[in-house]
């Protein structure tokens, strides 16, 4: 009978087993309104859980109810999870045995997937250019023999770029000296077959270039560019601007501002065939004093130096072709494509940002009226490493990079390039990203607790929480919760008090350091160029916008009148309210980047009405504040709305 009687009240509602202890409908009513459940009642404190049922039989008999309810959705969990973990060992088992049991042999293909892609030399700008779609050229996706050599790929090669010997654009194949390139451009001389080289590379598409030169005999250039002028050099990425051209013109020293006001479209909208980039060559020497830039933080006087040297050689943080130049080169690209854009322009050639000057192309096709004096160049790269975080990354509030299909070694290569220009340049780093990832690509020492740390991070803001609660006092974590969490992460065993530290941290590893580790080896060497002036701890310290380290870096007269004090009081309130968004979006405002790394000056201006709006000139990082603001409450009002805008112009030169 008692069974029976258990088995009866197993199918009753709770609300349904509290009629059968006795409850009133009011007690029953107060429950429903607070939302009191089966999972409720086994965690309520008892205090709690008083006042709501004052018997203690009725206590003990609803918590027992409640924990028979739940008892087969959890055991559910668990062997769900020991069904998936038998299965593993299950597969490792058969794979083990393999080698004993006779298997019938599957078909094989015969051919591989390859790419094949079209470079010739170009005698103006001294280098292998890679030849467009529209001119015959473009990368094209074939299927090859596994036994052919690097023979057999150059004459399928030739046939697929000059069809009976001849090109629509270059002519006869016979005015030319040809030869394979592998994917590192370098020449093929291996007598391996494609088999063997996808075994040695481990790559995942094998990519080989035809390379053609220009006989000496032919006379004429190839038509890669146009050479209408003897000082100007144009590097296309996109077909829809084959036409434009960058001109020489004289320039002056200017100051660049933001401007809210003068466009109602968002700066950051989709842009749809505006992927060109242009880069002029102007014969002005620099002086050699602009060699050498400061890398001392300027936050406050007390702070840690951030790095060993005061001031650093520019030219031994590059290359030796790139320290070698003193020209200026021109770089055109389009709000809301600079993310593909730069990438393009950095695999196609090797860009110094020391060396390079910023000019932006709205999305109606109008030309930014900036001068980049620095501050276009800090608001490009801002715009593309939020760009990144955003289509390249996993995580919430610290990043991993993650693979993509149609990123490979180059694209990886470029962002790894970017980053270390950036830093070289506008001491600019992507802190978003988790610090233990860049330690590992810099080879330092990273202990266990770090990495977790870490990882608490970068999942989601509920699993933290879990988390930490459950590492603090597993006895009081949700299980049903925690094994969700382990099954998602595919956990090797099942957590208990004595093994969760241990399992989170190979987590942590596996999705920190090894799922990223082809994106770690690519960028690698371009990290090691500023590894000894780069100390990533104090990075992520000192480059957080946090209203402590933003306000530290204002500039503002001593000498200042009652008005312009109460000015700056509001503005200091205002950055201490703001979130991190909002704390980022003004210094990017204010100085291009949106990380503090340089002083701002505060100056004031007398506008009101329509007039009153802040400007700020990002390349001399100053900030002109109205004097007219009643009370703190327009003033917030007003900056909140600039900064969520999104429509900010350079249009002061």
């Amino acid at each position: 009978m008692g069974e029976e009687n258990c088995l009866e009240q197993m199918n009753l509602s709770l609300e349904e087993f509290l009629k059968t202890r006795g409850l009133s409908n009011d007690e029953i009513e107060n429950m429903k309104l607070e939302n009191i459940d089966e999972a409720t009642i086994q965690v309520m404190d008892e205090e709690v859980f008083k006042k709501y049922i004052p018997r203690l039989g009725d206590r003990i008999a609803v918590k027992n109810f409640c924990q028979r309810k739940l008892l087969p959705k959890k055991n559910g969990l668990i062997e769900k999870l020991r069904q998936k973990m038998a299965a593993r060992n299950a597969r490792s088992d058969n794979k083990g045995a393999s080698s004993h049991v006779l298997e019938p042999k599957k078909h094989r293909k015969t051919t591989r997937a390859i790419e094949l892609g079209f470079m010739a030399f170009n005698d103006t700008t001294k280098q292998l250019t890679q030849v467009r779609l529209n001119k015959g050229g473009g990368t094209r996706k074939v299927d090859v023999d596994r036994t052919s050599k690097n023979k057999d790929i150059l004459e399928f090669a030739k046939k697929l770029f000059f069809p009976n010997n001849i090109s629509k654009t270059f002519g006869p194949i016979e005015n030319f000296t040809i030869s394979l390139l592998d994917f590192c451009k370098s020449p093929v001389d291996t007598d391996l077959t494609v088999e063997e080289m996808y075994n040695e590379t481990k790559v995942n598409k094998l990519r080989f270039y035809l390379s053609i030169v220009k006989c000496k005999e032919g006379g004429n250039d190839l038509p890669l560019v146009d050479d209408s002028s003897e000082n100007e050099m144009v590097f296309d990425l996109c077909d829809d601007f084959e036409n434009d051209i960058v001109s020489n013109q004289s320039t002056q020293p200017s100051t660049v501002a933001y401007r809210e006001d003068d466009i109602n479209q968002p700066s950051t909208s989709n842009i749809s065939g505006y992927l060109a980039s242009f880069i002029e060559e102007n014969i002005n020497l620099q002086s050699h004093q602009e060699d050498m830039v400061s890398f001392r933080l300027d936050h406050n006087d007390t702070s840690p130096e951030f790095f060993n040297l005061h001031t650093v050689d520019i030219g031994s943080l590059h290359d030796n072709d790139m320290s070698e130049k003193s020209s200026t080169e021109k770089l055109i690209l389009h709000r809301g494509n600079v993310f593909r854009e730069l990438i393009d322009a950095v695999k196609n050639r090797n860009i110094s940002f020391k060396n390079m000057q910023i000019e932006m192309v709205l999305p109606n096709g109008k030309t930014e009226l900036a001068e980049d004096l620095g501050g276009v160049l800090r608001d490009t790269i801002s715009e593309f490493f939020n760009t990144f975080y955003e289509t390249c990354t996993m995580g919430t509030e610290l990043k991993v990079p993650c693979l993509r299909h149609d990123f490979q070694k180059e694209e990886w290569s470029a962002i790894g390039h970017i980053i270390k220009e950036s830093f070289v340049s506008e001491k600019y780093f992507p802190i978003r990203i988790a610090p233990a990832f860049f330690k590992s690509s810099l080879d330092e020492p990273i202990d266990n607790d770090e990495v977790l740390e870490n990882f608490l991070k970068f999942v989601s803001h509920s699993d933290a929480v879990l988390l930490r609660n459950s590492l603090q006092n597993f006895e009081d974590a949700d299980e049903d919760d925690l094994l969700e969490f382990c099954t998602n992460y595919d956990a090797k065993c099942l957590p208990n008090k004595h093994n969760l530290k241990v399992m989170l941290e190979q987590i942590a590893k596996e999705e920190i350091l090894q799922k990223p580790s082809f994106v770690r080896e690519c960028i690698r060497p371009h990290l090691n160029y500023i590894k000894h002036i780069l100390n990533i701890d104090y990075i992520f310290s000192a480059y957080q916008p946090t209203d402590r380290n933003i306000i530290s870096l204002f500039k503002v007269d001593e000498n200042l009148s009652h008005d312009k004090k109460q000015i700056v009081q509001f503005l200091k309130k205002f950055i201490k309210e703001s979130d991190e968004k909002t704390r980022s979006s003004f210094l990017r405002f204010c100085t291009g980047s949106d990380l503090p790394i340089g002083k701002i000056t505060i100056d004031f201006i007398s506008t009101d009405g329509f007039a009153r709006v802040p400007i700020a000139h990002t390349c001399s990082s100053i900030l002109q504040i109205p004097t007219t603001y009643e009370n703190f409450l327009t003033f917030r009002n007003e900056f909140n709305n600039l900064l969520s805008s999104n429509v900010w112009v350079m249009d002061m030169v």
